[in-house]
């Protein structure tokens, strides 16, 4: 059982492909990559935490459906795309603090953040709805603010893959 970290799919959304220059021709060839790139990582007994825009579609039926085809456990964090019949589908919060065993203790939430529970003492804060676009610490976009405590963990990323928390915890602790 592993712990995947993931943001910003945009399931079925057309126009996140020219807004986040993603080199697909249509919105259903990008939705069969993001599900190959989690299917190759995510097994069936692993948990994946999303922190926000799984999907773009509102149709309850779609998602249900979409949501079949992916392994793993999904908790939702939510995001500013994300529907209502999207949070009846996930178990979904804003906001999550949690502690994984060998990393800092960790704020989910879709947006960056200046400050978060314990941040004073190391804690991590990972977020999505950037894609990948702010800047201002060195050359790496998923590092913001504070370099050693905060990841940009979307899609856009991560060459449309979710991260393994080993991964995170190795890009944070590198800096």
């Amino acid at each position: 059982m592993s712990l995947f970290i993931t943001a910003d799919h945009h399931f079925g959304h057309f126009n996140i492909i020219k807004y986040c220059n993603r080199p697909f021709k249509t919105a259903e060839e990008m939705d069969e990559h993001l599900i190959k790139c989690w299917n190759e990582r995510v097994s069936r007994n692993d948990t994946v935490y999303h922190l926000g825009d799984f999907t773009f579609n509102n149709i309850y039926s779609d998602i249900e459906t979409l949501r079949g085809q992916l392994n793993g456990t999904i908790i939702l964090i939510e995001g500013n795309h994300d529907s209502d019949n999207v949070k009846a589908i996930f178990r979904s919060v804003q906001i999550l603090d949690l502690k994984i065993i060998g990393c800092p203790p960790i704020t989910f939430c879709h947006y960056p953040m200046l400050t978060w529970n314990k941040s004073h003492y190391g804690a991590w804060q990972l977020f999505g709805h950037h894609h990948g676009t702010l800047t201002g610490i060195g050359t790496d976009p998923t590092l913001v603010i504070r370099p050693h405590q905060q990841m940009d963990i979307g899609v856009d990323t991560n060459n449309f893959y979710p991260y393994e928390i080993s991964e995170i915890k190795q890009k944070l602790e590198k800096i």
